[in-house]
């Protein structure tokens, strides 16, 4: 837990990659993909599923092969320089594509490992041996989490676009990914253990503690998407204070999450490290803006002694801030760079702040506001956090592949493929069925579609974010 209004702690060495700083909108730290260790003939091993005296059919190889180049598309498309590269919606798509494959009928009912194939998957720094595993569970749980890693990156990416809609759209992708993580831990917890394949025997970012940071730092990152858009449309200043407040709140909770994976160490420390001590800065960033809102409510004119505290407090955060994202010291130096990569604007920021405290000094030494009692910070407390929430979306409904099934047509029947044979039961065709679900829905959904353009787009995003009113 953190002390009141900001405590910077930790130690670490610098581990994490570096997203490009914007004017417009800091980025965040986001987690980084893992890697396919070695490539395996996969579609090969499943075509020795055939049974020696039946051919399938032409169709059964081909989805073999299908399914072979996919796992290669996935192997490329992450060991590409993503601080080169804008291809991370496609990624995301051949990972989607991929694992849907891997876990949709007939081929989830496969043991993958009477296939006797190595899945290999290394860790995203190269700290340890790669992870390797022949039931299929580790290269499905690398597949959910590099979903996950991809939303996080898109949500980046939006953040910097010029889309009015960005912060809906940013929040969004923070909490997909916050469901994939949430999702191969659930995985993790209740099907790779049982099948033998337990956390301690995969790659580091899928160790219990590992994904429970990453969750809940996703989730901070949705609320403080929240708070930027009420400030964009100015909001009034007693509901960004109670914002910033629960972002802060978010952040130093996150910051706890990951302290716990730094202290399993194991290569979580060398992982993590860095990243949990920028999360406690951007911990005591956000309680800056919660005094300075918190300021504007407490106006000067009406309560002199409460403005200046909350002034005050927010230009020793600042401060510290300032120094600690330009220490030297070894045991904050890449925390400090990682911070300032985040927000170039800091100085700029701080100096703002202490011009606001030295012309409230100046006013008061003016006696601009008569006299002014000097009050105890613990008299002077926030307003209290907003009931903001961020939920982690469910993975399923999420990432939902609608395009063809690979091995349609094949039914798997005691580790052998053989053609499925299907029994008509209605006169009517699947085509006709859907057509004419489509015809009953299209009128409701019309009306629901004219009813949604109708409404102001601030208004709207406002409402799907959740920014509470006055």
């Amino acid at each position: 837990q953190g002390a009141p209004d900001g405590l910077i702690r930790g130690t670490g060495t610098c581990t994490k990659s570096l997203e490009a700083a914007s004017e417009d909108m800091p980025t965040v730290e986001c987690p980084a993909y893992t890697r396919i260790a070695e490539d395996v003939e996969l579609g090969k091993n499943l075509m020795k599923l055939l049974p020696p005296s039946e051919s399938v059919s032409r169709q059964f190889i081909t989805a073999c092969n299908t399914l072979n180049l996919q796992r290669q598309e996935v192997r490329r498309s992450l060991d590409r320089d993503w601080n080169q590269q804008v291809h991370r919606a496609a990624t995301q798509d051949s990972l989607v594509k991929y694992y849907a494959h891997l876990t949709t009928p007939p081929l989830s009912v496969v043991d993958l490992a009477r296939l006797n194939v190595k899945f290999k998957w290394k860790d995203s720094i190269g700290y340890s041996k790669a992870a390797r595993d022949i039931s299929g569970e580790l290269e499905k749980n690398n597949l959910i989490y590099n979903i996950g890693v991809a939303s996080s990156y898109l949500a980046t990416e939006v953040l910097q676009s010029d889309n009015a809609s960005r912060f809906v759209i940013a929040k969004r992708h923070f909490e997909e990914a916050a469901g994939a993580f949430w999702h191969v831990r659930q995985r993790i917890m209740h099907e790779s253990a049982p099948a033998g394949l337990t956390a301690d025997k995969m790659n580091l970012e899928l160790r219990i503690e590992s994904l429970d940071a990453l969750i809940a730092v996703m989730l901070s990152y949705a609320l403080r998407c929240v708070y930027e858009k009420a400030k964009m449309d100015n909001s009034p200043p007693k509901i960004l204070a109670r914002l910033a407040h629960k972002v802060a709140a978010s952040y130093n909770a996150s910051a706890g999450c990951m302290q716990e994976a730094v202290r399993m160490k194991q290569g979580l420390d060398k992982m993590y490290t860095s990243w949990q001590q920028y999360l406690e800065f951007e911990y005591e960033y956000y309680l800056a803006q919660a005094r300075l809102h918190s300021a504007d409510v407490d106006e000067p004119a009406m309560f002199p002694a409460k403005h200046r505290v909350h002034v005050q407090l927010a230009k020793e955060m600042m401060e510290r801030l300032y120094a600690a994202s330009n220490s030297t010291s070894s045991k904050l130096v890449c925390a400090a760079k990682i911070f300032k990569k985040h927000r170039p604007d800091l100085l700029k920021e701080k100096t703002a702040v202490e011009g606001r405290y030295n012309n409230f000094e100046k006013d008061v030494r003016g006696m601009v506001y008569g006299m002014v009692e000097k009050l105890d910070v613990s008299q002077v407390e926030l307003y209290p956090p907003a009931s903001v929430n961020a939920t982690h979306k469910p993975f399923e409904e999420t990432f939902k592949f609608e395009g063809p099934v690979l091995f349609e047509g094949v039914v798997f029947v005691e580790g052998r493929a053989r053609r499925e044979v299907k029994i008509e039961i209605s006169d009517s065709s699947e085509e006709e069925i859907q057509e004419n679900d489509r015809e009953d829905s299209e009128p409701e959904e019309d009306a629901n579609n004219q009813e949604e353009v109708a409404r102001p787009a601030v208004e709207r995003d406002r409402e799907l974010l959740g920014i509470p009113q006055e």
